[in-house]
């Protein structure tokens, strides 16, 4: 029995074999053969078109371009150098201006190159900044020097428009400059008629025998007294309680804010200063509450009288050096 076991196994391998060969010589090993050729040819021509056309950018250097390329080449491939630019000078001095330059051929061989050809570049240029000269602002004036009559004005400017630069010309003339001014609403003029009359923007009240003008001007008390005086009155004295009402609802219907009048700490009680550097007795006074402050070493400059907005325009001590509105007074 295990001989006829082993004899079956022989004989199917064997079999077998027989297959394996009868298909083996059946195959067209040429045409099989050819497949793979062509198949492998095809591949390697699809690859290297691939590359042809992909290579150009792959280079990472770019190609340089313009009249600095690479050296060119007549037909019969010759390469044709060049000369060395010769740049010309700006065409302005100063700013972006317009630089011509040239370059000839050189050819190693007289083919089809000529030597001596030229070749013309323009490129834009700047050789230096263009100097600016300084040219003025426009005037600024202060105010007239009088609210009545004729006066002065302080007017100045600055060489900013523009400024110099860059080696340019300051401006000539004057920075700073007076000229006369008159303004059209004032006080009176010098003529004794004008004054009793209370012409140039002056207000005549016969009931307290004066005329009264209310200046816009904004100054400190010594410098509003001096601007009274210069037309022939005082900062106002007052001397009833009809005249202080009177010039508190004016104040504060014309002005809305602190106005000097012509009251003045002298050592240690107030008087009324004139003008002219004489004294008056206050016979009577109309004072906030808490005011006047005596003895106050923090506030020693608060020693003249203003109208106070904060209480109806009733009297405060208050710093001299503060630029506010005033009241002059002339009399009939």
């Amino acid at each position: 029995m295990d001989n006829d076991i082993l004899f079956n196994r022989s004989n199917s391998a064997s079999v077998k074999r027989q297959r394996l060969y009868q298909f083996l010589l059946q195959v067209n090993w040429r045409s099989c053969v050819a497949g793979i050729i062509f198949g492998s040819s095809l591949s390697i021509l699809l690859s290297l078109s691939l590359f042809l056309i992909i290579a150009p950018y792959l280079n990472d250097k770019p190609e340089a371009d313009g009249p600095f390329a690479a050296p060119l080449k007549d037909i019969d491939g010759i390469a044709i150098k060049f000369s060395d630019w010769q740049w010309g000078s700006c065409s302005k001095t100063c700013g972006i201006g317009v630089q011509e330059g040239f370059r000839t051929t050189i050819c190693p061989q007289n083919v089809h190159c000529v030597d001596n050809e030229t070749e013309i570049l323009r490129r834009h240029c700047i050789s230096e900044h263009c100097s600016v000269d300084g040219k003025w602002s426009v005037w600024m004036q202060e105010p007239c020097s009088v609210t009545c009559g004729v006066g002065t004005r302080l007017r100045h400017r600055q060489c900013s428009n523009p400024h110099p630069q860059y080696g340019g010309k300051n401006c000539t003339g004057k920075s700073i400059d007076h000229i006369n001014c008159s303004p059209s609403s004032c006080c009176p003029g010098l003529a004794d008629d004008t004054l009793m009359n209370c012409a140039g923007g002056w207000m005549r009240r016969d009931d307290f025998g004066a005329c009264f003008c209310f200046s816009r001007q904004r100054l400190s008390w010594n410098s509003a007294q001096a601007q009274c005086k210069m037309q022939s009155g005082s900062l106002a004295d007052i001397y009833s309680e009809n005249e202080a009402v009177w010039l508190a609802d004016y104040s504060r219907l014309h002005t809305g804010s602190s106005v000097w009048i012509g009251g003045k700490r002298n050592r240690y009680r107030y008087m009324w200063f004139t003008s002219g550097g004489r004294t008056k007795t206050m016979n009577y006074t109309r004072w906030a509450p808490g005011e006047p402050k005596f003895y106050d070493p923090g506030n020693r400059h608060f020693i003249c009288v203003d109208l106070w907005p904060e209480h109806q325009y009733k009297w405060d001590d208050f710093d001299c050096n503060k630029k506010l509105n005033f009241i002059c007074k002339t009399y009939l």
